[in-house]
């Protein structure tokens, strides 16, 4: 996320107002300088007034020890806001947030996120012995695993569009599908997705997601339930849809996949 520069005149006066510890560059480069992180909160005010990011004070890195590496020298940058929750334990009887209603609707339509014999070689399930349906390819991930005995990853191959990064669902991410969705509609991203962790208190954090991760453990991928992705993403991330400033209660859905109904 960039870093919105301020004009340096104006800057001064509100810095010199508040007596901080801020420092900025003499040379006028736009770079803010700083002693620590609630020195960066005035002048990137406008970049953090989304709540999509939060302030860093850190040594601007790169090698060499120069001036930018100096610890009394460190400068001010934005990331990506690290306490997004998207835990839905808080939310278990509660459907009111909208998140927490797409998450027990989707509950409730637990045969979504397995896939019968006959759409095996579909998007989204296993192939059909080692072939997937035309235009589509096997892809093999790591995912968690919902082994009670082996909670660690494990890997799953699924018939996906080429170069997508298609997961499936089972009893290990049902509804993994609505708490990504919560985490891309707030951060208006579709990068986003729910990262586990551990399963305590301190996991369950929207983060940008990392290919080279389970997925549930902030690895990539978006899912594919019934031979489709699931209807619970939307498409106009960072469109209308994009508040302009986010709030955890008010993330955006689609219906959530039904199960199919059986034949009797």
């Amino acid at each position: 996320m960039p870093i919105r520069s301020l004009v340096a005149s104006a800057l001064f006066a509100v810095v010199a107002s508040l007596g901080c510890n801020f420092i900025m560059n003499p040379d006028g480069d736009g770079v803010f300088r700083c002693d620590n992180p609630d020195d960066c909160d005035v002048p990137l005010q406008d970049a953090l007034a989304d709540r999509r990011g939060q302030s860093r004070c850190a040594a601007a890195g790169g090698g060499g020890g120069g001036f930018t590496q100096s610890q009394d020298n460190k400068v001010c940058s934005v990331l990506d806001k690290e306490d997004v929750s998207c835990n839905p334990a808080p939310y278990a009887n509660d459907d009111s947030v909208p998140v927490a209603k797409a998450y027990n609707d989707a509950l409730d339509e637990t045969g979504a996120y397995s896939c019968a014999q006959e759409l095996y070689g579909s998007a989204g399930c296993p192939p059909n012995g080692s072939a997937c349906n035309e235009g589509l390819e096997v892809r093999t991930y790591e995912t968690l695993s919902g082994d009670a005995d082996n909670p660690e990853a494990t890997e799953v191959r699924v018939c996906a569009p080429k170069g997508v990064a298609a997961v499936a669902g089972n009893s290990a991410v049902r509804g993994f599908d609505v708490l990504d969705q919560h985490c891309r509609s707030y951060f208006c991203d579709d990068a986003f997705v729910c990262n586990r962790g551990n399963g305590s208190s301190s996991g369950w954090r929207c983060v940008r997601c990392d290919p080279d991760k389970a997925y549930g453990n902030g690895g990539c991928g978006t899912m594919y339930l019934q031979g489709a992705p699931s209807t619970v993403y939307t498409d106009d991330l960072g469109g209308d849809a994009c508040d302009d400033v986010a709030s955890a209660d008010k993330t955006e859905f689609g219906p959530v996949v039904p199960a199919p109904v059986l034949n009797p």
